[in-house]
């Protein structure tokens, strides 16, 4: 099986198949093939083909300017063999995760409709409603799937070792470049929750290391709960930070997200040299909590600068 973008060589086999699947029920074909027209053209339209039938299995149209999955149809001798689901996934990723997808589907009958709703479902969509249609037989049925990734900002600040008093490396085309996350996060008092390092004076943000390709709110989200037993929800996306640490040979960039807290677990660990609390603090605490670090440490110098800067920004 191939999944690839229709051309208007299908047009006729895709349009003849709604009807197969008592999909359509118009007064104005005339419309539809207009429409499938305009998705083909645009590259809005995928197709599972059949390399050895030579035959279309099903198809999915979208449309990226909406974010929006508008039709899906499975030609009937070929449902319920994931051919569905192989195309609601290759559609997603033809939109933009970064903020909510719409789905539309059109069911025929009530067997059909459970059908829709649990395979949408398993790509993290909501059920929100069937609602009348003109042109499709009995409803639609429409979907609405979050946010599950977040754009990065704007560049707040790079930082260097000359901003410590030390000097610059000149190559900095061989160094490592490594990802993390730092949560600004919030509870219902406005206050910004700072990590305490229990062994020392020294407070910092609630950061991640994130090395996978696209910035997943829900990998991050799981992150925080899991070291520090924050349950957080994604409120928006903030800027990045980009540090030169010259002497490890390393380009770290930092990106920076808002996130409502929810709820705190208790962490059952052990205490230790490097314990961590929790602490809820202003912003202005915060900042003043931070300036006020003895970074002794080379990295320690970073994370003060970084942390301060998307502080300030907030």
């Amino acid at each position: 099986m191939l999944i690839r973008y229709a051309t208007l060589e299908d047009l006729s086999q895709c349009h003849n198949f709604l009807k197969e699947i008592r999909m359509l029920k118009t007064n104005n074909p005339d419309s539809l093939i207009t429409y499938m027209h305009e998705k083909i053209v645009n590259n809005e339209m995928l197709i599972a083909y059949d390399m050895i039938l030579n035959v279309c299995m099903g198809f999915i149209s979208f449309s990226r300017n909406d974010n929006k999955i508008s039709c899906l149809a499975v030609k009937p001798v070929f449902q319920q063999l994931g051919i569905g689901a192989i195309l609601v996934e290759h559609a997603i990723d033809e939109l933009d995760k970064t903020k909510s997808i719409i789905a539309i589907s059109h069911a025929h009958d009530k067997n059909n409709q459970m059908r829709i709703i649990k395979l949408y479902e398993k790509y993290n969509f909501k059920f929100l409603e069937p609602s009348n249609s003109v042109d499709f037989h009995d409803h639609e049925l429409v979907f609405e799937r979050e946010p599950s990734e977040f754009k990065v900002g704007e560049t707040l600040r790079e930082i260097h070792q000359r901003d410590f008093g030390l000097p610059d490396f000149c190559d900095d085309d061989k160094f490592t470049q490594t990802r993390s996350i730092c949560a600004l996060i919030k509870n219902q008092n406005n206050e910004i929750a700072l990590i305490q390092f229990t062994d020392k004076n020294y407070y910092e943000l609630p950061s991640l290391p994130h090395e996978e390709e696209h910035l997943s709110i829900k990998s991050i989200e799981q992150g925080l709960k899991k070291k520090y037993g924050l349950q957080v929800e994604f409120l928006a996306a903030r800027g990045k930070i980009i540090e030169y640490r010259d002497s490890l040979e390393e380009i770290q960039i930092t990106f920076s997200a808002e996130f409502n807290f929810t709820h705190h677990k208790k962490t059952n660990k052990s205490r230790t040299k490097n314990s961590s609390d929790v602490r809820w603090v202003s912003v202005e605490e915060a900042i003043h909590f931070i300036e006020s670090n003895s970074c002794d440490k080379y990295l320690e110098k970073y994370v003060r600068e970084r942390d301060l800067t998307f502080l300030r920004h907030l």
